[in-house]
């Protein structure tokens, strides 16, 4: 999907969030202070203490690169999907620095900086062991008064997700209720948002809205059907 925010943004607001972090000003471009892969480990390992291990500073190609490696496989420990990730040549090539400042901004996202403080909205979530996918049309759907499930267009009769936007309401089934981008499902106690009447998690909301904020999680209400 399209980002809603420039390569010229992005890389800004990375070279911001390194800054901060690493607590060195950047010497040069966005590429070049970050090319040989030790200020991404140092930076990673001031986020998350001892996320990287046995980086070190070089000026030899093979010695830099392997720096980079190092630093995006520790982010794929730490659960960054493959889309938010980079290989190595985009950094050390200098070809797809849109994609290094993405991963960054992805990092800074699921380590809480940028979140909004304050209560969370709550999207209802009703528990239940029918997790039927029975066509609504059905007679049985019919004579229940099922809601149909968004995404699966079964009924529920048990476990539902009420999602309610302004001037709508829409159902799921809690295996259905999945990021609208990345598919992760949005399990109860999961940090989520909306975006287009369309839900998130945490770290998507922040890619395809990047001016939004993560205010919501699921919770448990019980199970009520009739």
């Amino acid at each position: 999907k399209t980002l809603k925010m420039s390569e010229a943004d992005l890389i800004r607001e990375a070279t911001e969030f390194v800054t901060s972090v690493h607590g060195t000003p950047f010497a040069g471009t966005f590429g070049e202070h970050l090319k040989d892969g030790t200020v991404l480990c140092e930076f990673l390992n001031k986020l998350k203490p001892g996320a990287v291990k046995g980086f070190k500073k070089s000026k030899m190609p093979f010695v830099c690169m392997e720096n980079i490696n190092a630093y995006t496989q520790a982010c794929k420990t730490l659960g960054i999907p493959d889309e938010y990730n980079f290989v190595t040549v985009d950094l050390w090539d200098g070809t797809r620095l849109k994609q290094v400042a993405l991963n960054v901004i992805t990092l800074k996202r699921q380590h809480g900086f940028g979140m909004a403080s304050g209560p969370k909205e709550q999207v209802n979530v009703k528990t239940g062991a029918d997790q039927t996918t029975e066509s609504v049309a059905s007679p049985r759907a019919a004579g229940a008064k099922a809601q149909g499930c968004r995404e699966c267009n079964g009924f529920v009769t048990g476990g539902q997700i009420e999602m309610t936007t302004p001037g709508e309401k829409f159902y799921y089934h809690p295996r259905c209720f999945n990021c609208k981008k990345c598919g992760v499902n949005l399990k109860q106690g999961a940090a989520m948002a909306q975006h287009a009447s369309q839900p998130y998690c945490d770290k998507c909301i922040l890619i395809v809205n990047p001016k939004g904020s993560v205010k919501a999680a699921t919770r448990d209400m019980g199970f009520k059907f009739s």
